[in-house]
């Protein structure tokens, strides 16, 4: 894959075996593009992080837990999952907005 603003075709070849380029794929976890789009990753960041939300639902309902503690179990195991790789993302004005 190349990054750049126009979509070049590269021959790469590799012990006699041209390499496929492909437009995105997932390096640790996170979406790579070809034109450097974070959208992609961040609704799937995203929507990871509501996953992991939906499967504590136990714990948010549950009366005795205090509101210091459920706050402490959202910062340790929901926004490491929804921030993951978010140092490397590019916001544009679409992303900032909330839906």
């Amino acid at each position: 894959m190349t990054t750049a603003k126009d979509n070049a075709t590269v021959n790469i070849v590799c012990n006699g075996t041209p390499l496929e380029q492909v437009d995105t794929f997932r390096n640790l976890g996170a979406i790579m593009t070809d034109d450097g789009n974070c959208s992609k990753e961040i609704m799937t960041r995203l929507a990871i992080a509501r996953a992991v939300i939906k499967s504590l639902e136990c714990i948010w309902k549950d009366r005795a837990l205090s509101q210091q503690m459920k706050l402490r179990i959202m910062c340790t195991l929901v926004w490491p999952v929804g921030l993951y790789g978010c140092e490397t993302w590019t916001l544009k004005a679409a992303d900032r907005r909330i839906e």
